[in-house]
C-alpha cells in the first residue's frame, strides 16, 4: 500500500491534543446569593461526587451516550483530575477540556468534551430509542441499520459478521483526502469517502453494535500517524486496519492482509504504546481459516490446485504456504496461457497468496 495513503486526520488530531486536552483551575470573579461562579461558570456546591478514576469514566461515557457535551462531578483529590487519562482510557474522543474549582472538601469539574457519534449511535440502537439524535445523526444511524440488515446476520457467526461489514467498507468507501469534513463516519457512510479515522470509527460502531468487543488504537504506520482497530472473538483480540486493506491503486478486489492478525505481524510496518491496548495473539479466527483456505507445503500440490482453478475460469484463488515459492514457474506448469496480478502477505506462521487472473 503506498505511503501517501497514511493517515493525516491524526496531524490535525494530535495538534488539538496539545490545545484542546487539560484542565484549568479556575478563579472565583462572581457571587450569588449563598452559591458563588467563577469565571467558567462552576458552582460552588459540590457536584455528585466520585471516589474513584472508574465512576469518573462512567460518568463521562453517560455524558457522550445522552448526546451531551459536558459533565459535572466533586472529586476530593486533586490528583484524580487527569484529562490525558481520560482521553487514553475513551475511543472516540477528540477533543477534551477541563476546568475545575477548589471548594470546601474538594473539587468541582466541569470536562467539556467533542467525540465520535458512535456512542449516541450505539446507545440509540441498544435502547432502541432515536430521541437524543441529532437529524444528522439520526441520518447515519439508519445508515448503519440498513447495512446490518443487508449484510449480517443474528444467526452468522461474530466473525463472519465481522468479515461482511470489513468487506463493506472496503468496497463501499473510497480513500480520500481532503477537509476535516470526511474525517468523520458521516462522510464514510453518506458519502462514501473516509480516511483511516472514518474507516475505524465506522467499524467499531459496526462491532459495537454486533456485540463484538472492539477498539481503536491509535499510533503510526510507516511512519505517519494513524488508527485502526481490534476485536475480541472468543476471548482472544486480533487486529483489523480496514483503511490498508482497501487499495487505492484501481483495484477493485478487497484485501485481507490487515485483517485478523496478530501483535507480531501488524509490528511489521505498524507501531502503537503497546501497553496501553489488549495484546493480540489470536490465531483462529485468522483469514484464512475463516474462509478455509486451502493450505500448501509443496509445489506439486500448488501446482494441482492452480490449474484446477484455471480449468474452472476462476478470477481470484487464494491460499496460503508454509514458505516462498517461485509462483511464475509454477503457473508456467500449469500450461493454461493466462496474464496475473498477485498480493502476498507474509505473516510469521503462514504466506498468504492471492492471485488474480484474465484469461
Amino acid at each position: 500500500m503506498p505511503i501517501g495513503k497514511k493517515i493525516i486526520f491524526l496531524l490535525a488530531m494530535t495538534a488539538m491534543s496539545f490545545t484542546l486536552v487539560g484542565c484549568t483551575l479556575s478563579s472565583l470573579v462572581k457571587e450569588s446569593g449563598t452559591d458563588t461562579t467563577d469565571n467558567s461558570g462552576i458552582s460552588s456546591i459540590a457536584y455528585n461526587k466520585v471516589n474513584t478514576q472508574d465512576e469518573i469514566f462512567a460518568v463521562l461515557l453517560d455524558t457522550m451516550q445522552s448526546n451531551q457535551k459536558k459533565s459535572y462531578f466533586f472529586v476530593t483529590n486533586e490528583d484524580m483530575i487527569n484529562a490525558d487519562s481520560w482521553l487514553a482510557k475513551l475511543n472516540g474522543i477528540e477533543q477534551i477540556h477541563c476546568d475545575y474549582r477548589r471548594i470546601k472538601d474538594g473539587y468541582n469539574v466541569v470536562v467539556t468534551l467533542s467525540y465520535w457519534d458512535n456512542y449516541s449511535i450505539v446507545n440509540a440502537y441498544k435502547t432502541g430509542s432515536t430521541k437524543l439524535l441529532t437529524p444528522k445523526q439520526l441520518e447515519l444511524y439508519n445508515k448503519y441499520c440498513e447495512i446490518l440488515s443487508q449484510y449480517t446476520s443474528k444467526s452468522a457467526s461474530a466473525w463472519d459478521n465481522e468479515l461482511a461489514i470489513h468487506d463493506y467498507l472496503v468496497s463501499n468507501v473510497k480513500y480520500e483526502l481532503g477537509d476535516d469534513a470526511i474525517y468523520n463516519a458521516y462522510d464514510t457512510l453518506i458519502n462514501g469517502t473516509a480516511v483511516c479515522n472514518g474507516y475505524a470509527e465506522c467499524f467499531k460502531t459496526f462491532m459495537d453494535m454486533l456485540g463484538i468487543e472492539c477498539v481503536a488504537i491509535s499510533g503510526s504506520a510507516s511512519g505517519e500517524l494513524h488508527i485502526w482497530n481490534l476485536v475480541n472473538l472468543e476471548d482472544a483480540w486480533y487486529q483489523v486496519d480496514v483503511t490498508w486493506d482497501d487499495p487505492i491503486n484501481g483495484n477493485d478486489h478487497i484485501e485481507h492482509a490487515y485483517f485478523n492478525i496478530t501483535d507480531s505481524d501488524m509490528a511489521k510496518d505498524h507501531t502503537w504504546v503497546a501497553s496501553n491496548y489488549p495484546a493480540a495473539i489470536g490465531a483462529k479466527h485468522s483469514y484464512p481459516n475463516i474462509k478455509g483456505l486451502s493450505s500448501f507445503s509443496n509445489e506439486n500440490d500448488i501446482t494441482s490446485f492452480l490449474t484446477a482453478s484455471l480449468k474452472n475460469n476462476l478470477d481470484i484463488v487464494e491460499f496460503v504456504t508454509s514458505n516462498t515459492i517461485d509462483l511464475k514457474s509454477i503457473i508456467s506448469k500449469c500450461g493454461i496461457n493466462v496474464t496475473y496480478s498477485y498480493n502476498i502477505s507474509d505473516y510469521a506462521n503462514f504466506i498468504l497468496y492471492k492471485l488474480e487472473f484474465k484469461y
